[in-house]
């Protein structure tokens, strides 16, 4: 006989190990769910791109299918696994092969969870490494592309336009020059005019050329030099617009973003930060595949410690995984039966009262149905004529619901039709 302390304490260790392996599937699990979480999300984002709360309910119902169709699954084969029957080790040939099919079901189960986790690594992994910077560099080529084919539209639309401008700008130039001429020549006074306008096309003219004049007829003469030569270069700047602007709009137009030094900059920035974000992913990836394996191989190892321990001392812990789900159906098969039974207390309860009170009668087709005179096609009848009405040869009352073979409605009137007297032997005997 075996110490109760021993056996006290190989209960405490069959629970852990029990608990454990419920821990083990646990973090296995994350890797499904989290793929179903995903696919869930963008299945009701397509669904129901304008209910939130529909959203989250099929996020949650994928979440529920693929748990169940996965972990739970495997939940149960291990379990199975590590039961011991009592039957088990009697004989060399059950004892090698009794558990064999339940063993090839758990690690196929194990192995599908495992492919399925190792595969969705990849894409949690890339999702805790952070959002990907070529997303913002991308956009700022593109708002770059487009700023600089504007820039370069507008300035085509203005070397085109550029003749028709210029002629504009030298009458222009023209006219004010004339105007600062006039200006300076009429502060003169009527003598100094008149020697301006004898000499104003002759340059060896007295009005241009005289020395010993008074130093206001020169300085009246230079005022007229002066608006002459702002007058020029007004009107150079005028025709030289063409050039000018072609040669202010040729950087615009020569202008090639692949060669940008900003862009070039950033292109580099976001160069190296990618790279590092593509390290950190495959950091994440590395840690997530050994706690995937790490899990489902201690998992399966830890369902064979179990079965030995349960060999040794028995089984003392029970695993019951199918509670939960028998639970939540038998939940939903109650709902279903009280909204059944409130549906046809609401429903039929009412008829049968209009029923029961006259203002409802039952009708069916009229054997000679297909006759040429429409007020015999359908006969309207009562409850009684539907069904064959028989009554009780004492009493009688209505037995119509009674058996076909039935004539009194009790054993009371079947008696006393009969004159039956209880006991009437003993009677007599007496």
């Amino acid at each position: 006989m075996q110490n109760p302390q021993t056996l006290l304490s190989a209960y405490y260790q069959e629970w852990a190990f029990v608990y454990g392996r419920k821990f083990l599937l646990s973090v296995l699990a994350l890797g499904s769910i989290l793929v179903t979480h995903m696919i869930g999300a963008h299945i009701g984002k397509l669904l129901f791109p304008t209910l939130p709360l529909l959203q989250l309910l099929t996020k949650i119902f994928f979440v529920a299918m693929g748990w169940a169709a996965i972990d739970w699954v495997l939940a149960n084969a291990l379990a199975s696994a590590s039961n011991v029957d009592e039957e088990e080790g009697k004989d060399g040939e059950n004892k090698k092969y009794s558990k064999r099919p339940v063993w090839v079901f758990a690690l196929v189960a194990l192995a599908s969870t495992l492919a399925l986790s190792l595969v969705s690594n990849y894409f949690i992994s890339n999702q805790l490494a952070g959002k990907t910077h070529l997303s913002g560099f991308n956009q700022m080529v593109a708002k770059s592309m487009a700023q600089d084919s504007s820039l370069k539209s507008q300035a085509f639309a203005i070397l085109q336009d550029a003749p028709k401008t210029q002629n504009k700008l030298i009458t222009g130039a023209l006219a004010e020059k004339g105007r600062l001429i006039a200006a300076a020549v009429n502060k003169g006074s009527e003598s100094w005019k008149k020697d301006y306008q004898r000499g104003r096309n002759n340059s060896e003219a007295f009005f241009w050329k005289c020395r010993r004049c008074p130093q206001r007829y020169k300085d009246y003469r230079n005022g007229i030099l002066a608006a002459i030569e702002e007058g020029d270069k007004i009107v150079s700047t005028a025709r030289n617009h063409q050039s000018n602007l072609q040669a202010s709009l040729s950087p615009t137009l020569s202008y090639q973003l692949s060669n940008d030094s900003l862009l070039l900059a950033v292109k580099k920035n976001t160069d190296q930060l990618e790279q590092e974000r593509k390290e950190r992913e495959s950091q994440i990836n590395t840690i997530l595949l050994c706690m995937t394996l790490g899990c489902g191989i201690l998992s399966l190892i830890l369902t064979y410690v179990l079965r030995e321990h349960r060999r040794k001392y028995g089984q003392q812990v029970i695993e019951n995984n199918a509670r939960m789900f028998m639970l939540i159906f038998d939940v939903f098969s109650r709902l279903g039966n009280g909204l059944l039974d409130i549906g046809y207390t609401l429903i039929v309860q009412p008829f049968n009262w209009l029923q029961r009170k006259g203002w409802l009668k039952r009708y069916r087709l009229s054997p000679n149905r297909l006759t040429d005179k429409p007020e015999t096609v359908t006969n309207i009848v009562t409850d009684n004529d539907l069904t064959d009405k028989r009554l009780c040869l004492n009493c009688s009352t209505d037995i119509s619901h009674k058996r076909k073979g039935a004539k009194y409605c009790s054993d009371s009137c079947r008696m006393e039709h009969h004159n039956f007297v209880p006991h009437k032997r003993n009677l007599i005997k007496a």
